[in-house]
């Protein structure tokens, strides 16, 4: 389980906001799904605002990773910069209506990201992953590891069998005040307290960032 507060918000440069959701610098590891002789897939999920005119936002890449960047937050004078180590520049990326998706193909240790001046504050994800050399098909949302798997998420979510059936009234579920558990499955339930300062935090991680970056933004006019 990956509790808010252990996602630590840091401010690498004026005006820029960073969560590590997952990677090196983060509190959760993705479980040990292989034998002790495999290598562990990297794998890193940054989540990070950046205020018109900050940056640059340095993302040390792994060797032979993939790299994406998705733009998903600001509005149509919103323009950011991608840089890599190696002195080339990827055109400008403006924001538009949809999700801009701009691959990472500079070659080089790390990538460097600003915010030119103008616009609202950009929100981003840096995406980045080992390739796995398995099998993969897909089909709009639907991601399977074989074109016979595909066929039979396709009839179960025809007969809506895919997902087990909802077990709550209402869509959107809050446990409010209670304290929070983790289920292990077979009985074992953890629970634990929800401090104060947790409660203090909006529900929404964005406006939990947002309001952090607010204040970065005041220290760092």
């Amino acid at each position: 389980m990956l509790w808010a507060e252990d996602v630590q918000l840091e401010s690498p440069a004026p005006g820029v906001m960073v969560r590590t959701l997952v990677g090196k610098k983060t509190a959760w590891r993705p479980p040990e799904l292989r034998s002790p002789d495999m290598p562990r897939p990297h794998i890193a999920i940054v989540h990070a605002y950046l205020v018109p005119g900050s940056g640059p936002l340095v993302f040390e890449r792994e060797p032979g990773a993939n790299c994406v960047i998705s733009v998903f937050g600001g509005d149509e004078k919103t323009v950011l910069l991608i840089k890599g180590d190696a002195g080339a520049e990827s055109p400008e990326v403006p924001l538009d209506a949809s999700c801009a998706l701009v691959p990472v193909k500079h070659a080089g240790a790390s990538v460097q990201i600003s915010a030119k001046p103008g616009g609202a504050p950009a929100e981003i994800l840096i995406l980045e992953g080992a390739p796995t050399r398995d099998e993969v098909v897909w089909q709009g949302p639907f991601v399977a590891a074989s074109k016979r798997e595909l066929t039979t998420m396709f009839r179960k979510y025809q007969e809506g069998s895919l997902c087990a059936p909802w077990p709550w009234p209402k869509s959107t579920v809050t446990h409010g005040s209670e304290p929070r558990f983790e289920d292990f499955g077979k009985g074992k339930i953890k629970k634990e307290a929800i401090s104060p300062a947790a409660l203090a935090w909006p529900a929404d991680p964005n406006l939990r960032v947002g309001k952090q970056l607010r204040q970065t933004v005041q220290l760092f006019p």
